[in-house]
């Protein structure tokens, strides 16, 4: 409590002053490319989950992440419309329970994820899914 009186003012702290700029590296040679390649080609390729609510804006996150990271989109209803039309035998398999309005069986549903991802251009570019 301050009883009306202003408490003393107290001088400044101050800071040491900040230690010396790291002087900057000399520039070494670029690496050939074909060494830039060979590390670009041994990273590990991206993979990516998103999960939300319906209509929380997965999609619309997912068109940022494909831009951004170059990642194949896997999605679960475009593999069943693709092996469908293409008339695979998981296609089919698949079609049979849409035919009916039934749910396509989750073990169905891992098969044809499970060959989506063993596509090359999905190994390579790693993938959203």
């Amino acid at each position: 409590e301050l009883n009306g009186t202003v408490p003393p003012l107290r001088p400044p702290q101050h800071a040491p002053p900040p230690p010396p700029a790291p002087k900057p590296a000399a520039k070494s040679a670029p690496a050939p490319a074909a060494e830039v390649l060979e590390v670009q080609r041994k990273k590990a390729a991206p993979h990516i989950f998103i999960s939300g609510a319906p209509g929380s804006g997965k999609g619309t996150q997912c068109e940022s992440i494909v831009e951004r990271y170059g990642v194949v989109h896997i999605s679960t209803g475009d593999i069943l419309r693709e092996n469908v039309k293409a008339g695979t035998d998981l296609g089919k398999k698949a079609k049979d329970f849409m035919d009916r309005g039934a749910l396509v069986p989750d073990e169905l549903m891992i098969d044809l994820v499970k060959a989506k991802l063993e596509e090359t251009e999905v190994k390579q570019r790693g993938w959203l899914l």
